[in-house]
């Protein structure tokens, strides 16, 4: 049964430290600039260390191949860097500015040649990412050229931590509105993390699920045992008036940053880059592939693959189901039948999944802006956005680039909330499965 946090207090913490910096940014500038970039150091010296720590201290004590810590370069990098920001503090403010003008230039770009895809396709929405880039790029060069001393730069950062805040306070629970209004407000306060730290979110249920299998979690606690199921054949039905978003992620290359699909009547809707023929630009665009697959088959096949999946169940009143099926079937209008022919696409995943599952089928869209993959932007989880949004389910607005991770966020703080809209969480892994089943065997014996 899911434990019910009426106000998660680590969340409220963070969101009041979040807002209170904003705040200070904008009344003092420079001299917070100082203290948050100290601060930042602290942070990532204590975190550097205590990764490198626990590698060097799984591999003794352990001696487990299960054992997955940070690799210790990684570390090491963190404690270098953070030694360099305390020693050198004084001017480095002037650098985090250049940084935070950097990353909106890498998204201006990115957005730009999203608009260029999106023109060739002849999609709407390009004048949205247009918009987007323009904006970015003019903020990027006022940060990157440090007009009046940074000024401007420090302002925006402080009001995008107000705001990062608010939403923080909002997912503790901290409500100041009555749950009509604060649904609507929390939706349109919601801001993502930057893509650099929410890349690898999903990462964390890895994380869990190796610390269980090495036996270092000693009292998994009941709310994610509730969530974990031994195997996929304790899959439950999935209701009409239910959607299901998935989380699928794996421990190797892309899987770690996960995948998004949307499930509808134990159908699972499939968006990406996998036709290996049109693929281009290393791997990072070509023409998009939708996958409707069976459920309980895709499962099976993504856990035979070894990938982790979470799924979260959220409710559908009849009109929200009405419009979630007129969605689905709009999309199926904009799609032709593709049959996979080349040697080298049945030699990849999708050769895969066919030989693995029996009722897979493959479209590719005529026309819209999933015509191209493109995966800072017309990726999975813009696809399945753009269904969840439809029905009035804006769960997560997108701004930039977005992963996976972003949306694992959300939904994670999301369901432990009282009133979530999220009913249910279940976790699937086959080597946690049968090592939960061992755990009860063993259990079942000793009581007899």
């Amino acid at each position: 049964m899911r434990i019910i946090n009426k106000k998660n207090y680590s969340y409220i913490l963070e969101g009041l430290i979040l807002s209170a910096l904003g705040i200070a940014l904008l009344l003092f500038k420079l001299k917070i600039a100082n203290i948050l970039l100290n601060g930042l150091a602290i942070i990532i010296l204590i975190i550097g260390g205590v990764d490198f720590l626990a590698y060097l201290l799984g591999h003794i004590f352990n001696n487990s191949s299960k054992v997955r810590f940070s690799p210790p370069i990684i570390s090491l990098g963190q404690i270098i860097f953070a030694c360099g920001l305390l020693t050198n503090s004084p001017n480095f403010y002037l650098w985090m500015v250049r940084c935070v003008g950097i990353y909106q230039l890498l998204l201006a770009l990115l957005n730009f040649f999203s608009y260029y895809l999106m023109f060739k396709d002849k999609a709407f929405e390009r004048y949205q990412r247009l918009a987007f880039a323009i904006a970015n790029f003019i903020f990027a060069i006022d940060s990157i050229l440090i007009m009046n001393q940074g000024y401007p730069a420090l302002l925006r950062l402080g009001i995008y931590l107000i705001f990062l805040g608010i939403s923080y306070l909002y997912d503790g629970g901290f409500n100041l509105l009555d749950l009509e209004k604060q649904h609507i407000w929390r939706r349109s306060l919601r801001l993502p993390l930057p893509v650099l730290f929410s890349a690898l979110f999903p990462q964390k249920l890895i994380r869990k699920v190796d610390e269980i299998l090495i036996d270092t979690t000693q009292d998994i606690e009941s709310d994610y045992r509730a969530s974990l199921l031994a195997n996929e054949n304790d899959l439950p039905k999935q209701e009409d008036n239910l959607i299901t978003i998935q989380i699928p992620v794996g421990k190797s290359t892309f899987d770690r940053v996960g995948h998004m699909n949307i499930a509808y009547k134990d159908t699972v809707y499939f968006y990406g880059n996998q036709d290996d023929d049109t693929r281009n630009l290393l791997d990072t665009s070509g023409e998009g592939v939708l996958a409707l697959i069976d459920r309980s088959e895709y499962l099976s096949f993504s856990l035979k693959n070894r990938l982790t999946i979470v799924e979260y169940d959220i409710a559908l009143s009849k009109q929200q189901a009405q419009q979630l099926e007129e969605k689905l079937n709009g999309i199926k209008e904009k799609t032709i039948n593709w049959h996979p022919q080349s040697k080298t696409v049945l030699n990849s995943f999708v050769g895969k999944l066919m030989r693995q599952t029996k009722y897979t089928k493959f479209y590719k869209f005529k026309e819209g802006q999933f015509q191209t993959y493109f995966v800072f932007w017309t990726n999975c989880v813009l696809f399945s956005d753009d269904i969840i949004k439809e029905i009035g389910l804006a769960l997560s607005p997108l701004v930039g680039i977005q992963t996976p991770g972003t949306y694992y966020d959300f939904l994670e703080r999301e369901y432990q909330k009282e009133k979530s809209i999220i009913l249910e969480r279940r976790v699937y892994n086959r080597a946690l499965g049968n090592y939960l089943s061992k755990l009860e065997l063993s259990a079942a014996k000793k009581g007899n």
